[in-house]
């Protein structure tokens, strides 16, 4: 089967890994940047051009857009879609994702535990914000996937200096509240099975022994949680953050192309094996046209 992987370069750790898994499966797979992918709508059709050319025919494409790709490359995904070509992961569903309030408000509409969760604009609202959610401690990211790292608020000192430099960048940021918090897993999916589970931020729970990445055993009552959630964002493949809590599980973050750097190295060509997997089945159930 001929693979596209859409990636900004097959030198990224994950396309990487990709790559290799499925030329190891007797697979021709290649590397596209989005950012050499002309798009056109022509005799009322999408169509694309990359490097000034007409690209080679694709059975199944895997997205794996970084945050300066994001806004070209779903543009990309979208014509392709458009234009018939399977993607491992639909644009929508990606869109999504990407978002970190829209995907708690999503995950609300499919009756999933989320933490109270605010969108802060600017750094005047940003007290208010922590109120509303019932005071410190706080979770803070960026809105949008990629942009950063979390950021726990636990300190009125530590509130302070972040509402003077948090928003230099012009970024929203969204607050997650989460008291009585244990460990935070993270589980790998494909469909409804569960390929395996890492640890996140052990400092949830104070000094730990075990480090971020190392693969653990969740617990079933979290596989179903994350089934739920990877089922109803449309995805086919991708992560789900839980964070097991005093009063039960929660979902945080649901990633529909998760980076497979720093995890333990088991569950890592698990869920690489995985993804071309569940790529072939697509390309075999393509019609040609």
């Amino acid at each position: 089967m001929r693979f596209v992987i859409l990636s900004r370069s097959r030198f990224l750790y994950t396309t990487r890994r990709l790559v290799a898994e499925a030329k190891l499966r007797k697979h021709d797979v290649r590397v596209a940047s989005p950012h050499d992918c002309l798009l056109l709508v022509t005799g009322g059709q999408p169509r694309l051009l990359h490097k000034g050319k007409l690209p080679t025919s694709a059975d199944v494409l895997i997205p794996r857009l970084t945050p300066e790709d994001w806004d070209h490359g779903i543009s990309v995904l979208r014509a392709l879609e458009r234009m018939g070509v399977p993607v491992l992961n639909s644009s929508e569903s990606l869109a999504i994702t990407r978002d970190r309030f829209h995907t708690a408000m999503a995950l609300i509409g499919l009756g999933l535990p989320v933490p109270p969760t605010a969108l802060v604009p600017n750094a005047a609202s940003l007290p208010a914000a922590v109120e509303s959610l019932g005071g410190l401690t706080v979770q803070m990211r960026p809105c949008y996937q990629g942009a950063g790292r979390t950021l726990l608020l636990d300190q009125p000192a530590t509130l302070e200096t972040v509402t003077a430099m948090a928003w230099d960048h012009g970024a929203d940021f969204v607050l997650q509240r989460v008291t009585g918090a244990g460990r935070e897993l993270r589980l790998y999916m494909a469909a409804q099975e569960c390929l395996g589970a890492v640890l996140r931020r052990p400092q949830w729970s104070g000094p730990s022994s075990a480090r971020a990445g190392a693969a653990v055993e969740a617990p079933e009552p979290l596989k179903k949680l994350a089934a739920k959630a990877i089922a109803g964002l449309g995805l086919l493949v991708g992560s789900v953050d839980i964070i097991e809590t005093h009063s039960g599980p929660l979902v945080v973050e649901v990633d529909g192309m998760p980076n497979l750097r720093g995890i333990d190295k088991a569950v890592r060509e698990t869920v690489a094996t995985a993804m071309v997997k569940r790529a072939e089945t697509m390309g075999v159930a393509r019609i040609p046209v």
